[in-house]
């Protein structure tokens, strides 16, 4: 019947991901397999494995912040993930594996764009060859694929070609389940970063430079207008030496409870040289000047404040600006795309969404323009811990779909405004009752007969994320040192 699997956000190679050892200096060792890591495979694969007897192999999906190639270095996040496949062996767990990029490992995307997109174009004379989007319903072999990826899914024992989606991958019911009579169902994965303004960021700066609106947002110019930032600011400065530093101490500096003016203020300096050398302006009072002033502007109207983000609001999961967010990209991008790809697609299809990039694992039903009925809506969570601070509603989740596109995640862990780690439990936005989902069903009969281990898993992550809060106590220590030494930053 089939099943596909996804999972998001490992932050491999960030500091404060739990798939990363830290040794004694609070520094990443990626030799190192993490007890995270251990126990989640000791518990999930016993569960696949129960789960493949029922639907046999399941596909899995990757949907973004694979790697940190922002917090971290590219080498440490390889052998990090790399290792997280060796522990789960999942050369024998997987029968194919698809790859969203996030805001995260942007970079991959833009490394392998054109591979991506090429196969829905005749050749490099047709415009379609270079688009800065894919197909979301495209069958995987016709898709392009991630060299890099490609290269650590080996490394890990996963010796299978990425299929590469951008920035949606689309999944419709097997034919099988289709001729069963089931309703129309169609289902929607994506990183989820373009719900947020900070990363549509260039397009709103180009409206205001036009005096325009922005215009209804496609899949294509969403990218398009955006991609450029995103690397700039969220892909690419953790291989970027002294760059990189800068930005990672800043970060440091606004989850340990500085300002967030610090991060703006550090970006705009770093894009003060960036502009001054690319340039090659000559070096007089006027012109530092005017470019300084230029770039702060820039920065205060593209960056705007940092600690709105999403994943810094700890006690809902999801806010007001991000709901109408995540209404806008689907009624917008996705439906465009929807009545794109999809032969007969019609407001009455049930749409299932999901995405990642928050770190807080919820199922819910969303009523969206254009849906007939409520939106299923399930968030994967995350591998991190944003902040040392336990009273949040940060939690982990891995989301099933079947064959016929039935819904289920089970979160394996969460946090709910207290001090307290939730044990793994299954729930559900499906628009069946859970007593009628059979993916419901499977996935909690599989939790049940695996209890032992998801409750080791439960008390490994307690202990784990005690240890990231020694982090970041060490960490607010080392800001202050490095502020004292840099008087005016903070």
């Amino acid at each position: 019947m089939g099943l596909t699997v996804v999972l998001s956000d490992f932050h491999a190679g960030a500091a404060e991901s739990l798939l990363t050892v830290l040794d004694a200096e609070f520094r990443p060792d990626p030799s190192r397999i993490s007890p995270t890591t251990a126990a989640f495979a000791a518990a999930f694969v016993p569960t696949i494995k129960l789960l493949a007897t029922q639907y046999g192999k399941p596909d899995l999906v990757l949907l973004g912040d694979v790697l940190d190639l922002s917090l971290g270095k590219p080498d440490h996040a390889s052998r990090i993930f790399s290792g997280f496949l060796k522990a789960l062996g999942a050369g024998d767990l997987f029968a194919s594996v698809a790859f969203v990029p996030g805001n995260h490992d942007h970079a991959l995307w833009t490394a392998e764009r054109y591979g991506a997109t090429a196969g829905a174009a005749a050749g490099p004379g047709d415009p379609g060859y270079w688009a800065h989007s894919s197909p979301a319903f495209a069958a995987p072999a016709s898709m392009g694929t991630s060299t890099l990826l490609n290269a650590i899914l080996a490394d890990g024992g996963l010796n299978k070609k990425v299929a590469t989606y951008y920035p949606n991958m689309g999944l419709q019911p097997q034919a099988e389940a289709a001729a069963a009579g089931s309703a129309r169902r169609l289902a929607v994965l994506h990183h989820g970063h373009f719900i947020e303004s900070a990363y549509t960021a260039m397009s709103s700066l180009q409206s205001a430079l036009r005096g325009k609106p922005v215009p209804p947002m496609t899949a294509e110019r969403i990218e398009a207008e955006n991609g450029s930032w995103i690397d700039f600011i969220w892909s690419t400065v953790g291989d970027d030496g002294r760059f990189g530093n800068e930005v990672t101490l800043a970060e440091e500096m606004m989850v340990t409870g500085g300002a967030s003016y610090v991060l703006q203020e550090r970006v705009a300096a770093m894009l003060v040289r960036q502009v001054q050398s690319g340039l090659g302006l000559p070096v007089t009072g006027l012109t530092e000047a005017w470019n300084e002033r230029v770039c702060r502007a820039v920065v205060d109207a593209v960056l705007g404040s940092y600690s709105d983000l999403e994943r810094f609001d700890y006690e809902t999961y999801l806010s007001p600006p991000a709901v109408a967010g995540l209404v806008s990209y689907v009624s917008e991008v996705v439906a465009t795309q929807l009545a794109k790809e999809v032969p007969g697609h019609g407001p009455g299809d049930h749409l299932t969404f999901v995405f990642g990039h928050t770190h807080k694992a919820f199922a819910d039903a969303l009523v969206v323009p254009g849906f007939t009925a409520p939106v299923s809506v399930y968030n994967s969570g995350g591998w991190v811990l944003d902040t040392a601070d336990l009273s949040t509603v940060e939690g982990l989740g891995v989301v099933f779909l079947d064959g016929a596109l039935n819904s289920a995640m089970l979160q394996v862990y969460g946090l709910t405004g207290g001090e307290k780690v939730l044990p793994a439990r299954v729930i559900s936005a499906d628009p069946q009752p859970d007593a009628k989902n059979t993916l419901f069903q499977a996935v909690q009969k599989a939790l049940t007969a695996q209890a032992a281990p998801w409750a080791a898993f439960t008390t490994t992550v307690a202990a784990e994320l005690k240890k990231k809060q020694d982090f970041y106590m060490a960490l607010g220590d080392r800001v202050e040192r490095s502020a004292a030494r840099k008087p005016g930053v903070v």
